[in-house]
């Protein structure tokens, strides 16, 4: 029942006190019960009697609609059946193929197998024309009969020293060198050349140097290694009165004196006729000089040559 507002009046001393209470200017307990009562009904009335709002109490934003039960929500909370049909496409998952994914322990043991397991040719690789040799022992590189082995540097090196131990001459170290080497350009023995082999030059006419008294010539020239032997015939008719020595001959190229030392190098001299007590023959460079008289002489000499080899 609502309560329903009294209305109190001023107390008046003319009318009497049941007059008073009629016209409601005296407290009586009628008056107050209904008051207690009106204040009862008031505290029990769950039905807004003040009409309060939710803006009033800071929920103008909830909207007025039926709650969940807390059981239905922690239900669905624990409900990992996609309650709410999420879509991949949603996640951002929307190119992911709905496939079962590999465990980390087998892409491990895959990573880790060596032996292939794609099966990879070497044409896939680029090695389509490599072929598949191993490499070869010491041994294999020295005998050198395999086609179907890889030489590395070091096995190309010990094959080269096992092939040609024994057949060439070698910078360092003592050696017997057997059968016959020609030596087309000549040979040298700290730095000197050393010439070996024999070759002989007549001596002619055209070989003189005095060709007014000196009127015939005739001999050899005969070089063995670098070692050089001369003899050979002159005529002169007349020797001039009074002079000493003639140039009768010139050494040719191949033949020649080396060194210096002495100046003169000492011929030996022979004459069909009495010889003149200083008669004598010399090498003056690469003229013979002679002092004889008329008539036929013989001159002979050795001397040590550096003359490239004569052709």
């Amino acid at each position: 029942m609502a309560y329903t507002k009294q209305t109190w009046k001023q107390y008046d001393d003319n009318k009497t006190e049941e007059q008073n209470i009629q016209d409601g200017a005296v407290v009586t307990a009628e008056r107050m019960n209904r008051i207690e009562e009106g204040l009862e009904n008031h505290s029990t009335d769950k039905t807004n009697p003040h009409g309060v709002t939710k803006n009033q109490v800071g929920l103008d934003k909830v909207d007025n609609v039926q709650q969940a039960p807390k059981s239905d929500f922690d239900t669905h909370v624990a409900n990992k059946n996609n309650p709410h049909s999420v879509t991949k496409s949603q996640v951002g998952l929307g190119n992911v193929d709905n496939v079962q994914q590999a465990p980390l322990t087998d892409f491990t043991t895959h990573k880790n197998d060596k032996t292939n397991p794609h099966s990879v040719t070497k044409a896939q690789t680029g090695l389509g024309s490599v072929d598949n040799y191993s490499t070869a022992t010491q041994s294999e590189a020295e005998l050198g009969t395999s086609s179907i082995r890889f030489m590395t540097p070091l096995r190309v090196f010990q094959a080269i020293a096992k092939w040609t131990s024994g057949k060439f001459m070698e910078l360092t170290g003592n050696q017997t060198v057997a059968g016959t080497k020609n030596f087309k350009d000549g040979l040298q023995l700290a730095g000197k050349v050393v010439q070996a082999g024999i070759v002989e030059r007549a001596i002619t006419d055209s070989d003189r140097s005095d060709t007014t008294y000196v009127t015939g010539v005739n001999g050899v020239l005969t070089r063995v290694g670098n070692v050089v032997t001369l003899a050979f015939n002159f005529q002169c008719n007349t020797w001039p009165s009074g002079t000493e020595t003639r140039w009768v001959i010139k050494i040719p190229t191949g033949y020649q004196r080396s060194g210096s030392t002495p100046v003169l190098h000492p011929l030996t001299l022979l004459r069909n006729a009495a010889q003149p007590t200083d008669a004598r023959a010399y090498l003056d460079g690469i003229i013979v000089n002679v002092k004889s008289g008329n008539g036929s002489s013989y001159v002979s000499g050795t001397w040590i040559t550096q003359d490239d080899w004569p052709s």
